[in-house]
């Protein structure tokens, strides 16, 4: 099973850093971007196979953001994550996330999300 190309969403740049490289650890090939906006655009120009983005983000929300990227293609899946309240992660699932994760949050519960939305390989 090949691995997913994975749109990354998160302001936070060691935060950032931090989930792509455990992405690309397990052979992900892993596009990273500040806001909603970027995340957006950087959707339209090559859809990815799978989004994973945080809720509170500057410019555009996380959960704003989830409900643009659905109204452009709801055949990719998106992974939602937060450090904030529970609420906004049942927010967001109900946005049309069909995972989330609570920061922080390590590598397995990362990967075993990536592969329930996607079908990769989980390790």
């Amino acid at each position: 099973m090949r691995m997913a190309a994975v749109l990354l969403i998160e302001d936070d740049p060691q935060y950032r850093k931090v989930v792509r490289a455990m992405l690309e650890g397990s052979g992900h090939v892993v596009r990273s971007v500040a806001d909603g906006n970027h995340g957006i655009e950087s959707f339209a120009e090559r859809r990815p196979d799978l989004v994973i983005t945080d809720i509170i983000l500057p410019n555009r929300d996380g959960i704003e953001t989830i409900v643009m990227l659905q109204e452009m293609d709801r055949t990719v899946p998106i992974i939602a994550m937060s450090g904030g309240s529970r609420s906004l992660l049942m927010f967001a699932h109900s946005a049309g996330a069909v995972a989330t994760l609570a920061k922080p949050f390590d590598a397995a519960a990362l990967l075993a999300a990536v592969a329930g939305a996607t079908g990769a390989p989980a390790s």
